[in-house]
């Protein structure tokens, strides 16, 4: 199932418009120096045509490149939301225990709070250096 997932993924790249005019463009030029007998031309025209199919891969990495940073652009996002759900969720706590006038219970909340924000923060740091 992955391995079919990675193949569809490389086959919409790769014909993706940047990436698919200069690898045609490269190998079509490359058939020209079939229509050569000089030597020094036939290496001048393959040089043109691997210039060309290096455009073509060039443009395919950076394709790649870019999907990857939105997977993770999505993780961290979706990590985020997660953190700030479980802050929302214990603010509710600690504003219904101001009506119960219990102090103790509202200060251990907030201490967890505060290790679970610093805790997240010290993930996105973590996740920023990585890059």
């Amino acid at each position: 199932m992955k391995l079919k997932n990675h193949f569809l993924y490389f086959k919409k790249a790769f014909f993706h418009p940047r990436v698919i005019i200069f690898m045609l463009i490269g190998t079509a030029v490359m058939f020209l120096t079939f229509l050569t007998d000089d030597n020094a031309l036939e290496l001048a025209i393959s040089g043109m045509a691997t210039v060309f199919i290096g455009i073509g891969v060039n443009n395919l990495t950076s394709l790649e490149t870019h999907a990857k940073d939105e997977q993770k652009l999505k993780s961290k996002m979706g990590h985020t939301l997660k953190v700030m759900e479980i802050v929302q969720s214990r603010i509710k706590i600690i504003h219904q225990e101001l009506n119960k006038e219990n102090c103790f219970k509202m200060k251990t909340e907030l201490g967890e709070l505060e290790q679970i924000l610093s805790l997240s923060i010290g993930l996105i740091k973590d996740e920023d250096s990585l890059n």
